[in-house]
């Protein structure tokens, strides 16, 4: 009852402060009245501008996970031009695309189910088919750091180099076949300095294989596993020191590339792991900030992305950031830098993430079935993603197009 009648005094002062509010008003109003109304319909204009300014940019950092936007990628949900699509390649004619690869001077390779790499060149519009492996997939492909050569992994077990002459645009097969496994090759990836390749086997095991420079092709050397595990995708760490590997049964491993020996093995998923890749750009830790880390993502089938740090020992440390992109995940990528990482899904949906946030950048909705692969240019400027579609499609990320480059609406190319 005491605080009922203690009541209208408590009040007091809110009602004074509402009094000089509604008399400053008041005077305010009374100023305005004094301006012609021109004056006054600019100044009303002025205000409602910056408040939309002030509305717009606090929108967009908070997208950006509240980060410089020179020092971030300028690339969030409510822009329009920052993403399109600048070609639509058909990289097949039977079953469809199984695994793209693109260097640095926008040349794309396509390993497709029917036995064909296709090769593009964004820059001149070249392209080359070849045809040498009748009645096989091409599961895997990719492009040596200079980009002089190409690796394919094939469904019989075989990798097969191509060497790549960029001023004569030709492609020459470099030697027969090689023996990498009793089943198919699901992945393939060249170590940071080109000296190394690893492949990654159906039947269990992870083969290192070191470069021969005089013939300029790669010599098996031990293998890092053989086990009833199949590897369904592997990645070098940005130094070269790192092999780390998705097998089918959901288990992430990491091996010491110099020792060859493994030196980390986690249940990371419930359901294969069919793409794992490194950020160029380790990380430092958030309370010890001498301290570099390396990032690695694993995405799996079971709908989930996983983003890993990795310590000095070689181990992944401590618990993972985990991303729910999609019901059926099939690929991921991740720009060099390693703040966008690109997933494909089984519906064709591709979308884009802040790593650094964990927050959705955009969905991409092009291919009507399964996005098997993905992968960015060195820039991180261009995403090119394969299908089961037989299509190939190459979607300018961020940036501007290089001079004198112009992205048609769509252009096809047909093997004859």
């Amino acid at each position: 009852m005491q605080q009922i009648k203690n009541l209208p005094r408590q009040l007091k002062p809110v009602r004074q402060k509402l009094q000089k509010l509604s008399q400053g008003f008041v005077k305010f109003k009374q100023t305005l009245e004094k301006f012609p109304q021109v004056q006054r319909d600019r100044l009303f204009t002025l205000v409602l501008v910056l408040l939309l300014g002030f509305g717009g940019w606090y929108e967009y950092n908070e997208q950006a996970g509240n980060f410089d936007p020179e020092s971030f990628p300028v690339i969030t949900p409510r822009t329009v031009q920052d993403i399109e699509v600048g070609f639509d390649l058909i990289a097949s004619g039977h079953q469809g695309v199984l695994s793209v690869a693109v260097n640095s001077d926008l040349t794309i390779a396509s390993g497709n189910s029917d036995g064909t790499l296709n090769l593009w060149n964004l820059e001149s519009n070249i392209y080359k088919t070849m045809n040498k492996f009748e009645g096989q997939k091409i599961e895997s492909v990719a492009f040596s750091p200079d980009s002089n050569i190409v690796a394919t992994g094939n469904s019989d077990g075989t990798i097969q180099l191509w060497h790549q002459d960029s001023q004569k645009n030709t492609l020459n097969q470099v030697g027969e076949p090689m023996k990498a496994g009793a089943e198919a090759v699901k992945s393939v990836a060249f170590s940071p300095d080109g000296k190394m390749l690893a492949t990654g086997n159906l039947d269990g095991t992870i083969q290192l294989w070191n470069q021969d420079s005089e013939k300029n092709t790669f010599k098996l050397s031990k293998p890092l596993q053989t086990s009833a595990e199949a590897v369904l995708s592997v990645a070098f760490s940005p130094d070269g020191k790192i092999l780390a590997s998705g097998s089918d049964n959901g288990i992430l491993k990491l091996w010491d590339v110099e020792k060859r020996r493994e030196t980390d093995s986690k249940p990371a998923h419930q359901d294969p792991i069919y793409s794992v890749a490194f950020s160029s750009a380790p990380s430092r830790s958030q309370f010890f900030p001498n301290l570099v880390q390396q990032q690695l993502a694993s995405g799996s089938y079971d709908g989930t992305i996983n983003l890993w740090n990795i310590d000095s020992s070689k181990k992944l440390q401590g618990e993972p950031k985990i991303l729910t992109p999609h019901n059926q995940l099939l690929s991921i990528a991740l720009s060099k830098d390693g703040k966008i990482l690109a997933s494909g899904s089984d519906d064709g949906t591709i979308k884009l993430w802040n790593t650094l946030s964990g927050q959705p950048l955009r969905t991409l909705k092009s291919h009507p079935y399964g996005v098997s692969s993905l992968a960015f240019d060195g820039n991180s400027q261009t995403l090119v993603s394969g299908s089961y579609d037989e299509t190939v499609k190459v979607w300018r990320v961020r940036g501007k197009a290089k001079a004198g480059w112009k992205f048609p609406d769509i252009i096809k190319f047909y093997p004859n």
